[in-house]
């Protein structure tokens, strides 16, 4: 093989090394490029479809209740309503503006009231945009809510 190579002119022989090395470097695109560039492709995809699945597990897992955190998919005046049972929260009117909600709420003390707000916050993402109240005649500690706006977040 040597004798033949050097049989050819020296222009031949560097033609063909050339060639040869280009041979080379095709077939090694072909043989590990190629795939490595498949395999990145796919397990993009794959990624892609787990953190699919893991927003969706923990969205279902916040309506749910198996987890503990703000659970959007229920209307904010259930939400309120069920905080304000637990938290003994009288409500004598509430009315619905896409993600607000006015309320008037029967005379309470002040701090019942402000930790009302504070669960709210924590459990659902509810917090106060307008608040006006007076505090009352009759008792002291007691507050009168005339204006209470809640937001969603």
């Amino acid at each position: 093989m040597k004798e033949w190579f050097m049989t050819h002119s020296r222009h031949e022989r560097y033609l063909m090394v050339s060639l040869g090395a280009l041979v080379i470097i095709v077939i090694m695109w072909f043989a590990l490029l190629t795939p490595l560039n498949t395999l990145t492709d796919k397990l993009q995809r794959s990624n892609k479809q787990a953190l699919q699945s893991l927003v969706w597990m923990k969205e279902e897992s916040f309506s749910r209740g198996v987890i503990p955190g703000i659970n959007h998919n229920k209307p904010i005046d259930a939400v309120i309503k069920d905080s304000a049972i637990k938290h003994a929260v009288v409500i004598d009117d509430i009315s619905l503006e896409d993600k607000m909600a006015h309320l008037k709420i029967r005379e309470m003390k002040l701090n019942d009231f402000l930790n009302w707000l504070v669960a709210l916050k924590n459990a659902a993402g509810i917090t106060a945009s307008q608040l006006e109240f007076s505090s009352s005649a009759t008792q002291e500690g007691y507050i009168q809510i005339t204006t209470l706006t809640l937001v969603r977040k």
